[in-house]
């Protein structure tokens, strides 16, 4: 894009008409906006007259034709694009949304909760790359899940960078695809986010919050295990939650670096037989995975 030549006060004309000129000439050069102004047939007075307009028209097209993805979008209102209208020869800017929006939100419809990336909308398992042995049994497992042909509740361990977030994103957008209402959260976040409703306006969000994550299509609770629960966390959330998806049959799956042997013992030690039972509950009814191996980044 050629920018416009301010010109130095000092020398010469810097008067609002010598600009304007300066800028008119600028927008006729410009091959990406020139053209598309062609076609509201303006005077080189209207031009002027709306030159604002027009400058930032210029640079909103200029950032859509190097789009950097709606998550780094540089505008002020991110995912929107502008175009101009002439009314009775005046310019007035119009927005819409962008291709990236409209996708974005398309696919943010399928879920109840997304505490993911913006970059992750879209994402298949079809994306994952299935030379790892560790992946691929998981994989299987979701694909036949989403079938139908399973109703197993999965559980994915393994170290940091292995991957396990993505398979796990990729694995809620298919389920999502059809059936929406899925529900993917950080685990420790939600739960704190939960216990501080509870205790708000008489737990009304908190009661209408944890209904909708009991009955979403698909919950997925991710670095599930990873800190200390407390006795409240677990009576008030976690095992109500749990225990009326496992009674329901609808699909859950959680993603950790603890095994899920280990998480068990360590809610054990902690709460006692309470949590004995809803573990054994989670056993029976989970398939787990441990996909250390082959790491998904670097």
């Amino acid at each position: 894009m050629e920018k416009m030549k301010i010109v130095n006060p000092l020398k010469g004309d810097n008067s609002v008409k010598a600009l304007q000129e300066d800028a008119y000439v600028c927008l006729r050069k410009d091959e990406l906006v020139y053209p598309r102004l062609a076609e509201l047939s303006l005077t080189r007075a209207e031009a002027k007259r709306g030159m604002a307009v027009l400058l930032d028209f210029q640079e909103d097209v200029h950032i859509c034709a190097s789009c950097p993805g709606l998550e780094k979008c540089p505008k002020a209102t991110p995912g929107y694009r502008m175009s101009v209208v002439k009314e009775e020869g005046m310019l007035r800017p119009c927005f819409d949304s962008c291709t990236h929006l409209e996708k974005a939100l398309e696919i943010r419809n399928r879920f109840v909760l997304a505490d993911f990336p913006s970059s992750w909308y879209g994402v298949d398992l079809k994306d994952i790359e299935k030379s790892a042995s560790t992946r691929n049994p998981l994989l299987k497992e979701m694909v036949a899940i989403a079938k139908r042909e399973s109703s197993r509740w999965l559980y994915v361990s393994g170290k940091k960078k292995m991957g396990k977030s993505f398979i796990l994103v990729c694995y809620a957008h298919r389920i999502g695809k059809i059936e929406p209402g899925v529900a993917y959260a950080n685990s420790g976040k939600l739960f704190a986010k939960l216990r501080e409703q509870s205790f708000k306006n008489g737990g009304e969000k908190f009661r209408r919050n944890l209904d909708l994550l009991k009955n979403a299509s698909l919950l997925v609770l991710d670095e599930f295990g990873l800190g200390n629960v407390s006795p409240y966390d677990f009576e008030n959330i976690i095992e109500p939650l749990l225990s009326y998806r496992a009674e329901n049959d609808l699909l859950t799956a959680f993603g950790s670096t603890l095994p899920l042997e280990e998480v068990g013992e360590k809610y054990e030690k902690r709460l006692g037989d309470k949590a004995t039972k809803l573990f054994q509950l989670i056993k029976k009814k989970t398939k787990s995975f441990d996909i250390t191996g082959v790491k998904l980044y670097n």
